[in-house]
């Protein structure tokens, strides 16, 4: 073979290596798209979010605690406190939904016979006394009319809002103790006991200054400003029972 037909020979085989390779990396590439890729789940998101927050420092949050009345009265059955746990969650999303408050960006820490939810900064404070207590009203009403006396949810609210810190197993912050401290606040539970409704609600003073008094919506003179007096808080707060005329027979205390 002369010198010439070697070249020839050559070149053909560079070009048939160089579409070789060139096939090869194009369905290398294609393949590599069609992985499938991981999308993290929402309680991993969830658990990224708080990792981030636990390096940053104290973060300004909404805080809002409720609590079942009467939760560990002897006639509900473990059966009946499941019951009253999954209908709470149920209620609080429809009526998160109802009031305009989107469930997700809040962040929700079971408590057992309650639930601590924590309301990001920029998240708007004023549905959380405009619309959020007829709401849960409305969605415990339609609970327990369906309901024995036994599976049936009355709830105390309370509603404050502070810098909030993160760390490995949760959160802590003066203002979610005072919170937790109005809503087992005694004239708050003498309010709810004494009330035909399935909800009374307790706002601190700062919450009521901040966000009730300056409200077009809120009726302030539905609120009634009390003392309160427990364990190591003595403070100011304000009470409101927003279905105070419902039925008495709806809503049966489960401890009367």
């Amino acid at each position: 073979m002369d010198r010439k037909g070697t070249t020839v020979n050559a070149l053909t085989w560079l070009s048939s290596s160089a579409v070789l390779l060139l096939v090869v990396t194009i369905v290398g590439y294609a393949t590599w798209l069609a992985r499938p890729v991981a999308v993290p789940a929402p309680a991993d998101r969830a658990r990224t979010r708080v990792a981030t927050k636990r390096r940053r420092g104290a973060v300004h949050r909404t805080v809002l605690v409720v609590d079942v009345e009467a939760f560990g009265d002897r006639r509900r059955t473990n059966l009946d406190q499941v019951v009253v746990r999954s209908a709470l969650y149920r209620t609080l999303r429809q009526a998160f939904r109802q009031a305009g408050i989107s469930h997700s960006d809040c962040e929700f820490e079971d408590r057992g016979d309650g639930v601590l939810i924590l309301a990001p900064a920029e998240m708007i404070k004023g549905p959380f006394v405009e619309e959020l207590p007829g709401a849960l009203a409305r969605a415990l009403h339609a609970h327990n009319t369906t309901h024995p006396p036994e599976q049936r949810i009355r709830l105390r609210m309370a509603l404050h809002a502070g810098e909030v810190n993160y760390d490995d197993h949760g959160v802590t912050a003066t203002a979610i103790n005072l919170t937790f401290r109005l809503v087992d606040a005694a004239r708050l539970k003498s309010e709810l006991a004494n009330s035909s409704g399935a909800l009374a609600v307790i706002t601190s003073s700062w919450f009521f200054d901040e966000v009730v008094r300056h409200s077009s919506v809120c009726d302030r003179l539905a609120y009634r400003r009390v003392q309160v007096v427990v364990k190591e808080t003595a403070t100011t707060a304000w009470i409101h029972a927003p279905d105070q005329d419902a039925s008495a027979s709806v809503f049966q205390n489960i401890s009367s």
